[in-house]
């Protein structure tokens, strides 16, 4: 038989416990897939894409993302697959896509990672044609400056030329590339 004492016992000792794990649980944020802790991401977009625009109203460039969390501590955000487009010219752009990246909210610029990939589009009788693509697995694009660098080895690819470097440094204003560190251009052909 149960007695009073135990029916109360076994009752305290369940909201303890249901409290205990709504404490230990933390916040949650509505459209979330994941529980978030103090010290993730305070909010997040999803399927975003941010314009940044001149002085005149001009778009100098954009990012698109599949999702974008932002983190208050350090003020930096996570982007998710990230297409960064630079419109400089009419007739040319540059577009930037990696796996992932980090945009520094105080620096104004982003840390573009895992996969980085970088086409010269250029139109040509009304149609885009990819001029040159370069590939690297680490860059920093400075949004305000619309320059980039990277300090791990990059290969760039253009018609049947392939380069190899050290070290880039890119001024997309100005369509200037600097490659520095054991440069190494070879032809390429069908066979390679």
């Amino acid at each position: 038989m149960v007695t009073r004492r135990t029916k109360l016992l076994f009752i305290s000792t369940l909201i303890t416990l249901i409290l205990g794990l709504s404490y230990w649980q933390g916040d949650s944020v509505v459209g979330s897939d994941t529980l978030l802790k103090p010290s993730q991401a305070d909010y997040f977009f999803s399927q975003v894409t941010f314009k940044f625009f001149d002085e005149s109203g001009q778009i100098v460039n954009q990012i698109k993302s599949e999702k974008i969390e932002h983190f208050k501590s350090g003020n930096y955000s996570d982007v998710v697959n990230p297409e960064i487009r630079i419109m400089d010219k009419e007739d040319s752009n540059w577009e930037i896509t990696a796996n992932s990246a980090q945009l520094d909210h105080d620096k104004e610029n982003i840390k573009i990672f895992d996969g980085v990939v970088i086409q010269q589009n250029i139109i040509s009788n009304n149609l885009p044609v990819v001029n040159s693509q370069i590939s690297t697995q680490s860059l920093v694009f400075d949004m305000a400056a619309n320059t980039a660098f990277s300090n791990v080895q990059v290969e760039i690819r253009s018609d049947k030329i392939l380069t190899r470097a050290d070290r880039l440094d890119i001024d997309f204003n100005q369509e200037l590339l600097q490659l520095d560190g054991n440069v190494i251009s070879q032809e390429q052909t069908n066979e390679q």
